[in-house]
C-alpha cells in the first residue's frame, strides 16, 4: 500500500507499506516504480514525506525529474 495525498497537481507520498511476511522482497520498490510511472503519465510531480519513497528517490537518480520543486502544503 502507498498511502498520497494529491495537492497542486502533486502526490504527496506519505506512507508505504507491505505486510510483514512480504518484506525484503522488493515489493514495495515495483508499488512505487508503478506509481512513478502512473505519476509521469499524468504528468504531476511528488512531494516523497515518506521514508521509504525518499530512500527511493536515492536510489533512482532517474526518477528526480518527478520531484516536486516548490513542495505544496
Amino acid at each position: 500500500m502507498a498511502a498520497y495525498e494529491r495537492r497542486d497537481g502533486a502526490l504527496i507520498f506519505t506512507h508505504t507499506q507491505v505486510p510483514e511476511a512480504l518484506e525484503g522482497q522488493g515489493i514495495a520498490s515495483k508499488l512505487i516504480a508503478g506509481a512513478l510511472a502512473d505519476v509521469r503519465e499524468k504528468r504531476l510531480k511528488v512531494v516523497p514525506l515518506c521514508e521509504f519513497v525518499a530512500g527511493y528517490f536515492d536510489r533512482h537518480p532517474e526518477e528526480q525529474d518527478l520531484l516536486a520543486l516548490d513542495a505544496p502544503g
